[in-house]
C-alpha cells in the first residue's frame, strides 16, 4: 500500500495562486483545506466505500483497459482499485512527460517501479516507444470538485483536459467525498465532462443529450 502523505495544503495552494480563475482557485483552497482536515481512518473507510461503489459499475465490469490515478495526499485512495485492476485488465496510470510536460498514460503491471515525481506523487518511468491503446473503456478522475453536471475542477493545470482531447475514453468517472459534490461549477467550454460522479455516498449519473 502507497503511504499517506498529509498536510499538503500549503504545497497546492501555493500552485492554485498563480492560476487561473480566482473563483475557482477559491473553491480549490477551501475544498483542499476541508479534505486535508479528514483524518488517516476516515479517508479509508470512505475510500473503500467509493472502490465496492466503483467495482458495482457497468462501466468497471465491463471494461478491459482502464486509465487510473496514483493517489496523493488526502484523495480518495485508488490502492484497492489499483491492485484489482492489475489482476484483471489492462491497467494504465498517469505520468508526466518530462520533455512535453504532459500527462501521458503508462501499462502497470505487477513487476513495474513507482517513483516518486518532482511533485512527490508516485508515477513509473515512461517510455515514449511503448504502445498504447487506442483508446481506453474507462478512466477514473480525480478532481477538487465536481458538479451534477459533470464538470470538474483540478489542481488548475490541465492535466485531464489535454489528455482526454487526444486519448478517446469511453467512459470517464470521476471519484470524491460527497463533500466535494458542488451545486454548480464555473466552467469553460474546453473543460472536459465526466460520465459518471462515484462518492461514499452516491453513484452519480450523469445525463447525456441525444448528438
Amino acid at each position: 500500500m502507497l503511504p499517506f502523505y498529509g498536510g499538503i495544503f500549503i504545497f497546492f495552494s501555493a500552485i492554485i495562486e498563480m492560476r487561473g480563475d480566482p473563483m475557482k482557485n477559491n473553491l480549490r483552497k477551501t475544498l483542499l483545506s476541508q479534505r486535508d482536515a479528514l483524518s488517516k481512518e476516515a479517508i479509508y473507510i470512505k475510500s473503500y466505500a467509493v472502490y465496492q461503489a466503483l467495482q458495482s459499475t457497468k462501466s468497471y465490469q465491463e471494461s478491459k483497459n482502464i486509465f487510473c490515478f496514483i493517489s496523493f495526499g488526502s484523495e480518495i485512495k485508488t490502492e484497492l482499485i489499483l491492485a484489482d485492476a492489475l489482476l484483471n485488465k489492462d491497467l494504465y496510470v498517469p505520468c508526466i512527460d518530462k520533455q512535453t510536460k504532459k500527462m501521458v498514460p503508462v501499462k502497470m503491471t505487477t513487476g513495474t517501479q513507482l517513483y516518486k515525481n518532482n511533485f512527490g506523487i508516485y508515477e513509473p518511468t515512461y517510455d515514449p516507444h511503448a504502445d498504447i491503446p487506442d483508446h481506453f473503456d474507462l478512466a477514473i478522475v480525480p478532481g477538487l470538485a465536481f458538479d451534477r453536471r459533470g464538470h470538474r475542477i483540478g489542481y488548475g493545470k490541465g492535466h485531464y483536459d489535454n489528455f482526454f482531447s487526444k486519448y478517446p475514453v469511453t467512459h470517464k468517472a470521476g471519484i470524491a467525498f460527497a463533500f466535494q459534490i458542488i451545486v454548480d461549477l464555473p466552467n469553460q467550454d474546453y473543460d472536459q465532462t465526466v460520465d459518471t460522479i462515484i462518492t461514499e455516498e452516491e453513484i452519480i449519473s450523469i445525463p447525456r443529450l441525444p448528438k
